[in-house]
């Protein structure tokens, strides 16, 4: 069988595999040929598919892993589908229909499992993150309920601290057999962190907001970046939140919420409010 495949697919299909390409930071091609090595014999969805003017062609090649399966066409045959196309497609509609956390884990397989295995065995990492390489000993990974994408929380032997990675931009990971060194120091707010997790790792750092009524309607509407709510008193809200996300989220309400506490952050917004009051002067 030849390794250039081409399947027609319904445009919402082609649309979701463009978006998890961008997300995942991934070639099509890579993401495609990473769906058929996991999935090939695990098909759940049996698509019945007419070609229409909708529908998006998708052209790829097999590579060095899946050009090992060198009898597709009798593997084909033995699962009952007469075209490869029908064989590939469903391939690809057993992914999509996955959830977003089960499509990660088809995706970054390999690495998920490498990471559960030094999380178990409490054993120190190299990660290749971005442009850098870090050593990390890795005590969570948590699936972020907004965007719905894995992050990584570990203690990064360069920052000497906790830092959460997103898991996605990690390329490779190396377990080197070593134990964990800091994870004693840290227990109790990795256990806090678990069980109130965000991205920006605020557990344990309050922030208190007063709201208008229409703040408070704004803040229901509003779920992007929005901090862990510890409690409500009222128009007074109490959140666990750092700096960077107060500065990012609570500018959208302008007087519609005030910050209270602490006195640090409170002076932040305020100087970032009066900068931005600037650019308005002498109009």
């Amino acid at each position: 069988m030849e390794n250039k495949i081409k399947v027609y697919v319904e445009e919402h299909i082609y649309e979701q595999l463009e978006k998890d390409s961008i997300d995942f930071g991934l070639k099509k091609n890579t993401l495609l040929n990473r769906i058929i090595k996991e999935l090939w014999d695990k098909i759940t969805i049996k698509s019945t598919f007419s070609k229409t003017n909708n529908n998006k062609s998708l052209i790829f090649n097999l590579n060095k892993e899946n050009t090992i399966f060198s009898d597709w066409s009798n593997i084909i045959k033995l699962q009952n589908y007469e075209t490869k196309a029908d064989f590939f497609r469903d391939i690809i509609y057993t992914y999509i229909f996955m959830s977003p956390k089960m499509r990660a884990e088809v995706i970054f397989k390999e690495n998920k499992n490498l990471i559960d295995f030094a999380m178990k065995n409490k054993q120190i990492c190299k990660v290749w993150f971005n442009d850098e390489v870090r050593m990390i000993e890795p005590y969570l990974l948590e699936i972020n309920p907004d965007d719905k994408f894995y992050y990584l929380v570990a203690y990064d032997y360069k920052k000497s601290d906790l830092r959460c990675f997103k898991f996605y931009n990690i390329k490779e990971i190396k377990v080197l057999g070593e134990k964990f060194n800091f994870f004693k120091d840290f227990r109790e707010r990795i256990e806090g962190i678990r069980k109130n997790f965000d991205p920006f790792l605020s557990y344990g750092y309050i922030l208190k907001v007063r709201f208008t009524e229409k703040g408070m309607d704004r803040f229901e509407k509003s779920p992007h970046n929005r901090p862990k709510l510890v409690e409500k008193n009222g128009d007074i809200y109490t959140f666990y939140c750092i700096e960077f996300n107060a500065l990012i989220y609570f500018p959208q309400f302008f007087y519609d919420a005030k910050i209270l506490e602490p006195e640090s952050i409170k002076k932040k917004m305020k100087e970032k409010l009066l900068n931005n009051l600037l650019l308005y002067e002498g109009e």
